[in-house]
């Protein structure tokens, strides 16, 4: 029994030697592999995607974003009394007096609010409205 032993074990390590020094021996004989690229190079490589990419955000985010800026900036420059505005909290009123800052609206008969001229969403224009309403009534 002590011999079978001795003798698997010799087979098994002899075999495990074998098996361990193959991968060594692949290698050596396998051509040299081409070494992985540097960081310039794979910056290189990927400086198009980043263009595409911020070309993307630019015109699907930014420039829509500094467009509607600017027209806000124009409807907050173009405010007088008379106008019909609603409010960002969605209050719909009359302006009845403009300061540099502020923006007073008359929600109702004597119900006068002060508002900062940023919170002035948009104006309301009549004659669109009545004219839906016509067409709706159609």
């Amino acid at each position: 029994m002590v011999v079978v032993k001795a003798m698997v074990k010799h087979v098994f390590l002899g075999s495990l030697g074998f098996l361990l020094s193959l991968p060594g021996s692949v290698f050596a004989q396998a051509p040299a592999a081409k070494q992985a690229p540097g960081f310039a190079e794979s910056l290189v490589s990927m400086l198009p995607m980043f263009v595409i990419v911020f070309f993307i955000f630019y015109f699907l985010v930014l420039r829509p974003q500094e467009k509607r800026m600017k027209e806000h900036e124009k409807l907050m420059t173009d405010l007088k009394r008379g106008d019909e505005v609603v409010t960002t909290s969605g209050f719909l009123g009359r302006v009845v007096g403009v300061d540099e800052e502020c923006v007073t609206v008359e929600l109702a008969n004597n119900v006068r609010v002060r508002v900062l001229r940023n919170f002035i969403s948009s104006k309301v224009d009549r004659s669109s409205a009545t004219g839906e309403k016509k067409k709706a009534a159609s």
